[in-house]
């Protein structure tokens, strides 16, 4: 993982936004308002909270942070049948159920070194402009916001190990986030969908209550994908 760089660029990622955000939500209503006063139009906007950097926070993660996760994963098992060297690898005794998960654990400790810098980022600067806020709330929310990202990796990297090259796992990965996303507002199913991960933190940083049927979802749609990833591995021929 540090030999092609993707832990600096995950820790790169996470760490501008652990900063942009509580940095946006405590001068951008200030912009605005200079904004309005360069227009002679006079704007109230109300004293920003950690709760604005945090929402911000989340949309940001929700969005370019799947995209940056999806990027740098796509190619984690196609990218090497596509070089030959899984081809060279696999001669020797090595079990390619051992092969996925060894690769579908580093890559989830990568992400999870990555999004910590993040996390604390985002902690040390909305502590510096917000003042105290309630920590245990935040680091509940964080952990609903990284199991969504764990899902979409394990995702992305299911269809790595399905296809030969790493556009076609990554479009499909993108794919599917969006159709799953779609269907959020859907009675009864929408309720168990990993994409609804990123609102929920939301919720539970605001002082609502956790709802657990999405942390289901995320793990049986993880352990579907990764089995289907398996099977079709397995029956994969240089």
């Amino acid at each position: 993982q540090f030999r092609n760089s993707h832990l600096l660029i995950g820790a790169a990622v996470f760490a501008f936004f652990g900063i942009l955000s509580p940095v946006t939500a405590q001068y951008l209503p200030q912009l605005i308002g200079l904004i309005g006063d360069d227009q002679n139009i006079q704007i109230i906007l109300p004293t920003p909270t950690a709760a604005d950097a945090y929402m911000q926070y989340i949309k940001n993660i929700s969005q370019i942070g799947i995209m940056a996760v999806i990027f740098l994963t796509m190619g984690g098992v196609s990218r090497e049948k596509e070089l030959g060297t899984l081809a060279f690898l696999l001669v020797k005794p090595v079990s390619r159920g051992v092969y996925l998960f060894t690769k579908a654990a580093a890559h989830a400790a990568t992400l999870l070194a990555a999004f910590l810098v993040g996390f604390i980022l985002m902690g040390v600067y909305t502590r510096i402009f917000f003042g105290p806020f309630n920590f245990s709330t935040f680091i509940v929310g964080n952990l609903f916001l990284l199991v969504y990202l764990e899902t979409i990796l394990l995702l992305t990297l299911s269809l790595s190990a399905m296809v030969k090259r790493p556009i076609g796992s990554g479009m499909l990965a993108l794919i599917v986030w969006i159709l799953i996303s779609l269907m959020n507002n859907i009675p009864k199913i929408g309720a168990f969908l990993f994409t609804r991960l990123g609102a929920d933190a939301l919720i539970i940083f605001n002082g609502g209550s956790a709802d657990w049927k999405p942390l289901l979802g995320a793990a049986l749609l993880a352990a579907a994908f990764f089995t289907i990833g398996y099977r079709t591995f397995r029956t994969w021929e240089p």
